[in-house]
């Protein structure tokens, strides 16, 4: 008698078990989709680890985390790469679009001014907007040429 109810609960256990796998396949079926390039994927997360070239980009919804592996970062990151793993690494500029490093704009997002790696609404002040470019550039007056520079600052 003990032996046929021990079995009747492990069946039922198991079938439980199916159930829940079941839906949790479904549930993350679109994250297994974007599991190209990685080594070691999650159900639940997406890519933990990439393949040697790619690099591993990671995004948050809420408290649930992410993971992608891509040939390029997209804009508002930048690569680095790892001994163990290449990563995406925001800017932490929100108003940067490329950055070279966490703290470097290369290019800034529409309405912003490139000036010495930062993006600024407007142009500091001794400096001109160049809108052909988006970038702010020094102000001078020419001057005989020095040593340092063709335009005398003042």
């Amino acid at each position: 008698m003990q032996w046929i109810i021990f079995m009747l609960l492990l069946f039922i256990s198991s079938m439980e078990m199916l159930t829940q796998n079941r839906w949790k396949k479904q549930a993350s079926a679109s994250l297994l989709e974007n599991c190209t390039g990685c080594v070691l994927c999650s159900e639940d997360n997406g890519c933990i680890t990439c393949h040697h070239r790619l690099f591993l980009l990671i995004w948050r919804d809420g408290i649930r985390q992410y993971g992608m592996c891509v040939h390029t970062c997209p804009p508002g990151y930048f690569g680095v790469r790892g001994l163990e793993v290449n990563r995406c690494t925001k800017c932490r500029s929100p108003s940067c679009e490329s950055c070279f490093s966490r703290d470097f704009c290369m290019k800034c997002k529409d309405k912003f001014y490139l000036y010495k790696g930062q993006c600024f609404r407007q142009c500091p002040p001794g400096t001109a907007a160049q809108p052909d470019t988006r970038e702010c550039q020094e102000t001078c007056e020419p001057g005989p040429w020095s040593e340092w520079s063709a335009c005398t600052h003042e």
